[in-house]
């Protein structure tokens, strides 16, 4: 998919239609012109509770009131990025080219079962991707590393 950095975006259904209140992941291909990697959604929520985007060159993963950040993430190139929730030990992992960048532990489950989930912009259309997008997968597990590595 590509996405202008305007209006465009995917609207997926709900954070539960998609299994997102307990333990998940969510991964996909991203590609960014150079230069441009600020405030860029790849996959949130209506609320802004959930979310995987690219901001100031780094890849992000927002669970409720966390925030983990990952360096390294490099524009002009296809990157894979995943975000992924243990409900079984309260920890949020977030992934680049199958490599673990950053974790939190002590998260708890999303809430926001109702909440409508995009591809490619931010729940208060204040920002919107700019770049493509492919293989968008959501599991309601969370994947282990070797897993995102295959």
């Amino acid at each position: 998919l590509r996405f202008d950095g305007v209006d465009d975006y995917v609207q997926l259904g709900t954070a539960s239609q998609l299994h997102l209140t307990s333990s998940f992941t969510v991964s996909l291909w991203v590609k960014v012109p150079p230069g441009n990697t600020n405030n860029l959604p790849a996959v949130c929520s209506h609320d802004n509770l959930l979310c995987l985007y690219i901001d100031q060159g780094n890849v992000k993963g927002k669970l409720g009131t966390q925030t983990i950040v990952g360096r390294g993430f490099n524009s002009g190139e296809w990157e894979h990025i995943a975000l992924s929730y243990d409900t079984h030990n309260s920890q949020m992992s977030l992934y680049l080219n199958g490599n673990r960048l950053a974790t939190a532990s002590g998260v708890t489950p999303y809430t926001g079962s109702s909440q409508t989930v995009y591809i490619g912009k931010s729940g208060a259309n204040t920002a919107f991707f700019k770049g493509e997008l492919d293989q968008l997968r959501v599991w309601s597990r969370a994947l282990t590393v070797t897993e995102l590595r295959t």
